[in-house]
């Protein structure tokens, strides 16, 4: 019987990268620190003058790094999902497919003799089951400033997802050469398998000889090493990490089937780095999806930390809807701010003692400032909680003259500046940070049962439900709420994808991460319709006062339209009618049809709110909305 043998698929490289890889004999730049995991400590960083050197950790313990123990690649696939959509790469010929977990997981359990490639890709499994059983170094989670600088009432919400990765790659699959982005720092626990990683440092003239490597499109020609200097190889094995620094140069060649988990983490020990990578993603006009998400915004969040905790001040401050809403809900004698923003803030009190600051920061903290002056206004992102950037460059500068002395022996405290608690519990800090960020709902908070429905009704029975005074406030059916779906008539909805807009260049049929998952700019619709199956929360018919077809499609919508309300800010949806015999008839919206702002929203101020749906046409339509600028430069 005759063998069939595997597809043999032409290769990118001109050359062999694993012969290259086994060929290299050194001399070697001996640059990785082994060091134990008990002196990984944030005043390692300190003594060190920032985080210079990659650093390999062989044994498991003391890392508190957690994996739910006897997680195999199965175990790992049923946690994130058979079905689950992977972008893979055939690192032989560079070509990108989709699979679901299941098609990669047969591949890998196939003979490596008889596969066709050497794939390898990279899973984000925030949002899945195995968030819950994975968790970073505790170096990490003392230094990224997505924990210790990002507010953490966003992190459900808005929130720079990096921190976690897992990284599947079969035998003999090689991951070119890059550089981590927004030179964020990374770190590589080896949960199975081996790798050997090749490290390029971040010199003024290899970072030269990579920007050039990478804008003049010689990967499948020049073997990086070849013309950079002081090459590092560090062999990986099962249980080995391996923390890299921001700026360095890395590719990774997979020795046997591999799976690695790891993340990049930004922080206050490299910052000169981190923006020195920023120019050069803007020089080689990266595309979004692989540069570090919120970058800028991240700039401002750190900027005001550090004020807070060497000043003692903060300029956080809620957009004024979002009072609105909370002193509706809530109660017009709360501080909104304080219930949400200081509710961290205060749980380490100013130090009466002089803080001093290492020259890695206090540089860092100066770089920064610089950084955001030279962005033109339409890329300074500030955060809408920061309403007075100005008064934060002010302040910054001010802290840097009460700095500027300070003692580099005194700087080493073995404590993070950027801390939330005293003791910087970083196991205990971040669970009670993301499930206690809004205060215990008021003891007024009424208990009221649904009412009878007939059959017919598209409510199903309820028991009891817990509703605020806000809820009872503005009559707001939650079961209600319907998405809106596409009008099928205007241009955006029968145009086609532009293929130049962020949300394109994310899409995985042009390329790119899939992240956003977000139609094309060109694509929204102008005037997007009611459903076919709303109804009225007071009365239950539909907007022809018939009997709402839960089931039915937009084909069978009748001609003319539902005569349905939507309330723009509770989303409640009722007849004009019903509405006039119980709340009043609301504010009608000429922008959006079928809308318009309830009595109970308008008479509460959100009436005095921009609207929301202007400018989201304008953004749809392509017209210039320039942000408001002072003419004060920052």
């Amino acid at each position: 019987m005759m063998e069939i043998e595997p597809e043999v698929i032409p290769s990118y490289y001109a050359y062999s990268p694993e012969g290259k890889i086994k060929g290299l004999r050194g001399p070697f730049f001996n640059g990785v620190r082994e060091v134990s995991s008990r002196d990984l400590t944030v005043g390692l960083f300190q003594r060190d003058g920032g985080f210079l050197s990659p650093i390999l950790i062989k044994e498991k313990d003391g890392l508190g790094i957690r994996i739910q123990p006897g997680s195999s690649l199965g175990d790992i696939r049923s946690a994130i999902g058979s079905r689950k959509l992977l972008l893979v790469t055939d690192s032989s010929s560079l070509s990108t497919s989709e699979k679901t977990f299941k098609e990669l997981h047969k591949f890998l359990e196939l003979p490596p003799e008889s596969r066709s490639g050497s794939l390898f890709t990279t899973i984000d499994f925030v949002g899945t089951k195995l968030e819950t059983q994975v968790v970073s170094p505790r170096i990490v989670r003392h230094l990224d400033w997505a924990d210790k600088a990002w507010p953490p009432h966003l992190r459900d919400t808005h929130f720079p997802n990096t921190q976690r990765k897992l990284y599947i790659g079969s035998k003999s699959s090689f991951i070119d050469f890059k550089v981590n982005p927004g030179g964020s720092s990374s770190w590589h626990f080896v949960y199975s398998g081996h790798q050997t990683h090749l490290l390029i440092p971040p010199t003024d003239d290899n970072l030269k000889i990579y920007e050039d490597w990478v804008a003049q499109k010689r990967k499948p020609i020049v073997f990086l090493p070849d013309s950079a200097k002081n090459i590092l190889k560090v062999e990986c094995p099962e249980g080995a990490t391996l923390f890299i620094p921001g700026g360095w140069i890395h590719g990774t060649f997979n020795n046997e089937d591999s799976l690695v988990f790891g993340g990049f983490f930004m922080h206050s020990f490299g910052i000169e780095k981190q923006l020195q990578i920023s120019f050069m993603e803007e020089s080689l006009q990266l595309p979004i999806g692989e540069r570090y998400p919120h970058f800028t915004e991240m700039l401002w969040y750190v900027l005001d930390r550090y004020i807070h905790r060497l000043l003692g001040k903060t300029h956080l401050d809620l957009p004024e809807e979002e009072k609105r809403r909370m002193k509706l809900e809530r109660g017009e004698n709360i501080d909104p701010n304080k219930e949400i923003l200081f509710r961290n803030l205060n749980e380490i009190p100013p130090s009466s003692e002089h803080i001093h600051l290492t020259q890695a920061e206090l540089q860092g903290i100066k770089f920064i400032v610089m950084y955001l002056h030279q962005l033109s206004s339409n890329k300074k992102n500030v955060p809408l909680m920061l309403p007075d950037p100005i008064g934060v460059i002010k302040d910054v500068r001010a802290l840097v003259l009460e700095h500027k002395e300070d003692c580099p022996e005194k700087a080493i405290t073995s404590k993070y500046i950027l801390r939330w608690t005293e003791n910087d519990d970083v196991d205990n800090f971040l669970k009670k940070s993301r499930k206690n960020f809004l205060p215990p709902i008021d003891k007024k908070t009424a208990v009221i049962k649904s009412k009878k429905e007939p059959p017919s009704s598209p409510s199903s029975s309820r028991t009891n439900t817990v509703v605020s005074a806000a809820t009872l406030l503005m009559g707001n059916n939650n079961c209600n709420r319907r998405r809106r779906v596409r009008c099928k008539v205007c241009e955006a909805c029968m145009g086609g994808d532009c293929q130049i807009c962020i949300y394109c260049k994310d899409m995985l049929k042009y390329g790119g991460q899939g992240r956003m998952k977000q139609t094309c700019e060109k694509r929204r619709c102008l005037q997007p319709q009611l459903p076919i199956c709303a109804f009225c929360s007071v009365c239950n018919l539909d907007g022809w006062f018939g009997t709402p077809k839960l089931q039915s499609k937009e084909c069978d919508r009748p001609e003319e339209p539902p005569n349905l309300f939507e309330c723009t800010v509770c989303l409640e949806i009722i007849h004009p009618a019903c509405a006039e015999k119980t709340i009043g008839l609301g504010k009608i919206n000429n922008e959006l049809c079928n809308s318009w702002e309830c009595t109970n929203c308008f008479n509460s101020g959100f009436g005095t709110a921009p609207s929301r749906i202007r400018k989201r046409k304008l953004s749809v339509e392509g017209e210039d909305t320039p942000p408001e600028e002072t003419s004060q430069e920052y």
